[in-house]
Formats: C-alpha cells, sequence, structure tokens
C-alpha cells in the first residue's frame, strides 16, 4: 500500500522545519517505511497534480483548505475511488472558534480575517468522509462541526531518526550552574499564555535567587514584572539544534492559556522535553495529563507552579538530570503509524 501525505505549509523549501507537517507527516512516514507491503511518500499542496498522485492508495491532507489545487486533487482521487483523510492538530476547522485563535487573542490578526480563514477550511473538510486529529478534544470539538464524518485520534510521536541523533550526544547534566528554567514558545502567539502563569514564575525567580529563565523565540516578557537580569534570551534555532538548548534546561516549562482553542492542543514540547531527561511542567490540556511519566507536572494556579518548580529542582539536587525519564518515555511515532493502519485497514465498505 502506497500512501501520500500532503502538507499545506507555506515552508516550501523545508517543509520538515515546519513542526506541524513534521509531526503529522514526516515521522508517521518514517515509521511506516520499515513496515512491509507499505510505503510512505510527503509532498507540498503546492507541488501537487495528476502525475504526483499517479499509484498511490491512500492520500492524506494535513490542514486542507478549499483551494483550486485542493477541489482537482479530490475529483481526480474520488474518480479512481482512492481513499482520502482529512488531518488536523489544531482547532481550525470552524469560524465559530475563530476568536479562540491566539492569533486573534495575541492582536495579530482580526477575529474576522480569521474567521474567513478558518471556514475557507470548514468548506475543504466538509468534503471528507474520514478525518484523523491529534487529540482527543480535537475530535470530540470534529465531531460537533462533521457528526457524518468518520473521524480517528492518531497522536503525535517523536522521530526515530532525531530521537537516535539526540541519544547519540545526550548531555547528561545542563552546562548552567543556575537552574534554568526553559521556555521555547514555537511562534510569536504565546504572549497570553505565558502571561497567563507569570505570577507563579516570578514566585519562584524571588524564592531561588540563583535560577534564570531561558526564553526561546518571539515572547513579551514585560508585563510579566519578571527581573531582567535572570532572563537569558535566544532566537528560535533550527529543530537539529534544539537538543543543544533544552540539554541546557533543568526543567522545561508548557504554559497555555485556557480556551478552547489550547485545550486540543498537542503536548509536543513534553514529548521533546522527556525525550532528553529534561522534567516538564505544563498546562493541564489532555495530551499532557494523559502521560503518567516520572518528571511530568501539570500546574494550573500560581501556588501549582511554584510547588512544581520546587519539586524539581530539589530532584535535580539529589538526582542525576534524567535518571528514570529517558527511560520511560512512549512517544515514539511508530504509535501514530499503528493507529494510522489501524484507521486505514478497516473494511472497506467503511472506508471508502
Amino acid at each position: 500500500m502506497r500512501i501520500l501525505f500532503v502538507t499545506n505549509t507555506g515552508q516550501f523549501s523545508q517543509p520538515y522545519l515546519d513542526q506541524s507537517a513534521r509531526y503529522r507527516c514526516y515521522n508517521i512516514a518514517e515509521c511506516l517505511a520499515p513496515i512491509s507491503g507499505y510505503s510512505a511518500f510527503v509532498s507540498n499542496i503546492a507541488k501537487l497534480d495528476k502525475r504526483s498522485l499517479q499509484n498511490f492508495d491512500v492520500v492524506i491532507f494535513h490542514r486542507p483548505n478549499d483551494t483550486r489545487v485542493t477541489r482537482k486533487a479530490i475529483d481526480y482521487l474520488d474518480k479512481r475511488n482512492v481513499l482520502r483523510i482529512a488531518d488536523f492538530d489544531d482547532l481550525i476547522f470552524d469560524p465559530v472558534y475563530a476568536a479562540d485563535s491566539p492569533m486573534v487573542r495575541n492582536g495579530f490578526r482580526s477575529s474576522e480575517s480569521v474567521s474567513r480563514q478558518f471556514a475557507d477550511c470548514h468548506s475543504a473538510v466538509s468534503t471528507f468522509r474520514h478525518i484523523t486529529v491529534s487529540t482527543e478534544p480535537l475530535k470530540q470539538r470534529m465531531n460537533v462541526s462533521f457528526p457524518q464524518a468518520r473521524c480517528r485520534v492518531v497522536r503525535n510521536g517523536l522521530s526515530h531518526h532525531w530521537l537516535s541523533s539526540v541519544n547519540s550526544d545526550r548531555a547528561s547534566q545542563p552546562s548552567e550552574k543556575a537552574f534554568v528554567i526553559g521556555y521555547f514558545s514555537g511562534s510569536k502567539s504565546h504572549d497570553r499564555d505565558f502571561a497567563s502563569v507569570a505570577g507563579g514564575i516570578r514566585r519562584y525567580l524571588d524564592s531561588d535567587r540563583t535560577a534564570k529563565l531561558l526564553v526561546v523565540g518571539h515572547i513579551n516578557t514585560d508585563k510579566a514584572d519578571l527581573p531582567k537580569d535572570r532572563i537569558v534570551r535566544t532566537e528560535r534555532v533550527p529543530y537539529e539544534q534544539l537538543p543543544e538548548l533544552l540539554q541546557r534546561c533543568n526543567v522545561t516549562i508548557g504554559p497555555l492559556e485556557s480556551t478552547r482553542f489550547n485545550d486540543c492542543k498537542s503536548g509536543i514540547k513534553l514529548l521533546e522535553s522527556l525525550a532528553l531527561g529534561v522534567p516538564f511542567v505544563g498546562s493541564p490540556i489532555e495530551d499532557i495529563s494523559r502521560h503518567t511519566l516520572p518528571y511530568r507536572h501539570t500546574a494550573k494556579t500560581e501556588d501549582d507552579w511554584l510547588e512544581a518548580l520546587t519539586e524539581i529542582r530539589d530532584i535535580c539536587l539529589n538526582k542525576p538530570q534524567g535518571a528514570q525519564c529517558q527511560s520511560t518515555t512512549p512517544v515514539l511515532a511508530t504509535h501514530s503509524a499503528t493507529a494510522l493502519l489501524n484507521f486505514i485497514d478497516e473494511p472497506h465498505s467503511v472506508c471508502r
């Protein structure tokens, strides 16, 4: 069986650098490749034509939009009875959720603009009978918007290749002498996420005068009233350089403002941090709370954040960094590939 993943990323020259495309397409395709009888490929929607669609049994459109290229591809596949699946890892498929978009809440785009984008996505998804999503809350939202569709959760997972390269270079201890809290903001639309937990971070920094906050990426901490001499900033780095920065941290954090959009998000920061044996504290979204792993903490209130960071600091003082975490992290994309194949391999009459 030949499977094609179609990304919708704007990273045309290097689509792997897009986190969403990496986890939903490349990581799963990598894990499908060694399985006998299956082969997987990844392409960008901008490069899609009839020739590139030939000889595939399954085509998975990641974050499809209602464009001429998408409509032509769908028409071509339907005439050949090819199974096509829409895939989502964010709550972007219905305009009713536009106001919850981080781009709107952080003031980067208007609600009307995002609503039009989500409506365009909604139009594309309405043509699909089969959908995969990354989290259970996202599935619940999908079932409300598209009750006629067949939807399955296919969780995110790490790349074997990335993990093996991390393991070969992994440092056992952060090089910093101070207790380092790492915040990897990813995109520029996380100001409100960080502000929602700034009080707890500030209280911890006040309690531990040696601690530092490492901020990677674009985030505005001015309103958080944190001691500026305790904040170390660095620009975002290519994905292959991420382990080097992670290894400078004693703990990483994943704060999220409580919204419908964020409730559906994936715990990717958790996966990457624990893969290097670095403890993690995050907001209690479903895809983080479901893990019962050493050094996985969730925090909601200021007291929760202070308590979690204090506990991790005490552990670091008495135990080598990552002593248990590395060996108990079942987050490889192998699980994602298995879930996807189970979805595909259901009876022909159900899938088509």
